[in-house]
């Protein structure tokens, strides 16, 4: 069973944050951190800060959504 995950990069001197969702994190936060991401190349140097793994894309998209939901209406730091 493939493992997917939700991940939060953060830069905190930009004040930038962003969540994303993988099967791969060790690739994907390479790519992201290695500027290959375009949304947030502009924003580097990027730092992992959370994630977490479930069973299911739709479960991860779904989490994925909710915690970007809750942070921009400021509920989270």
């Amino acid at each position: 069973m493939t493992m997917w995950y939700v991940y939060i990069l953060q830069n905190k001197s930009k004040d930038f944050t962003y969540t994303g969702c993988t099967a791969n994190l060790q690739k994907r936060v390479a790519e992201h951190v290695g500027g290959l991401v375009q949304v947030t190349k502009a924003y580097l140097p990027l730092q992992l800060v959370a994630y977490i793994a479930v069973s299911s894309r739709e479960s991860a998209y779904a989490l994925g959504l909710m915690r970007a939901f809750v942070f921009y209406r400021g509920f989270l730091p």
